[in-house]
């Protein structure tokens, strides 16, 4: 039918490794042609912002990015940003356009590793924003 998905999962601050793990499970099993995740953070101002604010590691609202978790997590930061910088990349490398070989331009290509390896270096180091900001 030419329909192609983009998904979008939001990791919880609660996750294991076995949620990781079966996240990925799930990205290869649908295999969209464009993924995005974002981690569970109440937006400022809602009801469950107000009823969860007491458990914040941060300031809510310097951190409220949708990519930096506002609550403690199950796993040490550094682990936990390790697993959620892995989904992108297992993401990247299951795009559908990569697996049929749809024709792109090299230029692009490069470009796309490029700023894709960046933005996974950055969600790999993104817990020392918290030790910067002098949250934990």
């Amino acid at each position: 039918m030419g329909i192609t998905l983009h998904a979008n999962y939001i990791v919880h601050p609660d996750f294991t490794v076995d949620d990781f793990w079966r996240l990925e499970a799930e990205v290869m099993k649908v295999c969209p042609a464009e993924v995005s995740f974002t981690v569970f953070s109440p937006s400022p101002g809602t009801q469950p912002w107000h009823e969860h604010k007491h458990e914040f590691i941060c300031d809510s609202y310097l951190f409220y990015d949708c990519m930096h978790t506002v609550f403690p997590t199950r796993l040490p930061l550094r682990q936990f940003y390790r697993h959620f910088d892995w989904l992108t990349s297992i993401a990247l490398g299951a795009n559908p356009l990569r697996i049929r070989s749809v024709g792109v331009p090299f230029r692009d290509i490069v470009r796309a590793i490029f700023q894709g390896t960046k933005y996974i270096i950055a969600l790999r180091m993104i817990y020392r924003d918290y030790l910067l900001e002098g949250s934990l």
